[in-house]
């Protein structure tokens, strides 16, 4: 059969010309919000198209280079795991039932329900997934709150957001409060320290198992032209600490930290960009496992594969609110400690179907390490369905070969009076 000369071939099947020019031209400090999604855009696009891109990124002014060749680098590491979820709905209603189309799991909260929160309309057209999330809230004055131990998500009303939301591909970054503390030195000057609290919500296809406490500040520009820096006496630190001190420790994809930045600057009234990178754990690969009841009850429920061993017995307690577990891991192709320091998920499912939060304390044992797992449910026995009832499984998830993952963030006109 003859070739048909290429000149047909492309009138027969039209090209579709590259879309890395008309993204690159998006980027830039005039709209952040437009060029952490054209940045997005483009390290979700074909390989052939990343390749294009990552050849362009020098035309960028520097910030935005370091940002996009951060982004193309995790899509080569982390292939479909890095790439942007992205949701197609529209139409009125209720802010619950808006989210409820999104990949996040929603906690009941305070009994909060559609009816009190009004109804808001939305269009989203192959939107971001979590740049979604943010609208619906904004919309509805809403902020998201996970207080550890759960994938699971509160909202709750609020007067003013401080700065907006800022969406970065597969990330959400909420600003959750601002404030001063003065810190006195005697051997030094007085230092006026600004803590930002930031809730950082994932995709859950981004595979984020815990984040890094460091943050680092890239730029955090005043109106005065001033510069802040971060404050060394007092380091950012996530306001789970208290669960660390204690010994008990939970673990989820979100992350709620506080940064304190230096503001001397008495006349400064808002800081006009603060750019910031914060560094999520991502798994590589996971270790899923569901324990279920055999057929004699008084025996541990157990579970393995290659890697793993593992068993779980309930301590019987009176609070109906609150359940106690001991579970054995026996690592087989690693060191007790390399697990010991492992994020892991526990995500008991009771009769009673109670959302709750999970706890754990690990300890060193012989061959392996001993999880003291406590549960306390997200709704008070005072409320429908309070009861959590009997025990059906245990997930277990173990997230297994961490990487870093730079999360870039930029907020803009921060009020500090």
């Amino acid at each position: 059969m003859r070739a048909l000369p290429l000149a047909i071939l492309l009138t027969v099947w039209p090209q579709d010309p590259s879309p890395v020019k008309d993204l690159l031209s998006m980027v830039g400090d005039k709209d952040s919000a437009a060029s952490h999604r054209a940045i997005a855009a483009l390290a979700d696009l074909p390989e052939a198209g990343r390749k294009e891109a990552e050849a362009a990124a020098a035309s960028l002014p520097p910030y935005w280079r370091d940002v996009l060749q951060s982004e193309l680098k995790m899509r080569a590491e982390l292939g479909d795991a890095s790439k942007t979820t992205r949701v197609t709905f529209s139409g009125e209603g209720g802010p619950l039932k808006h989210l409820g189309r999104l990949p996040l799991l929603l906690a009941p909260g305070n009994g909060v329900k559609d009816e009190a929160l009004g109804s808001i309309a939305v269009d989203f057209r192959n939107a971001p997934a979590m740049e979604a999330l943010g609208e619906i809230l904004i919309k509805s004055r809403q902020v998201p709150r996970n207080h550890g131990g759960t994938r699971a998500f509160e909202i709750e009303n609020f007067l003013k957001w401080i700065a907006d939301p800022h969406s970065a591909g597969q990330f959400m970054l909420f600003p959750l409060s601002f404030r001063f503390r003065e810190r006195v030195d005697f051997s030094g000057a007085t230092e006026r320290v600004a803590k930002l609290e930031l809730l950082a919500v994932a995709d859950p296809a981004a595979r984020v198992a815990t984040w890094r406490k460091d943050v680092r500040l890239v730029e955090a520009e005043t109106d005065t032209g001033g510069r802040l820096t971060l404050s060394t006496r007092k380091p950012a630190t996530s306001v789970r600490e208290f669960e660390e001190w204690i010994g008990y420790v939970s673990r989820n994809p979100s992350w709620d930290v506080e940064i304190p930045l230096v503001v001397n600057d008495f006349k400064a009234a808002t800081i006009k960009r603060l750019r910031i990178t914060a560094t999520a754990r991502v798994a590589r690969r996971s270790a899923e496992f569901s324990l279920e009841a055999g057929p004699d009850p008084e025996k541990p429920w157990r579970a393995a594969n290659a890697e793993f061993e593992i068993s779980l017995t309930e301590t019987p307690q009176a609070d109906p609110e609150g359940r106690t577990f001991t579970a054995f891991i026996r690592p087989l192709k690693m060191k007790s400690e390399e697990l010991q320091e492992l994020p892991l998920m526990f995500e008991p499912s009771f009769r009673g179907g109670t959302l709750g939060r999970c706890y754990f304390k690990p300890k060193l044992v012989r061959d392996g390490v001993e999880y003291q797992v406590t549960w306390y449910t997200l709704v008070s026995r005072w409320a429908d369905g309070g009861r959590a009832g009997a025990l059906q499984n245990m997930k277990l998830t173990i997230p297994l070969d961490l990487i870093d993952r730079p999360v870039h963030a930029e907020f803009r006109d921060i009020s500090l009076k």
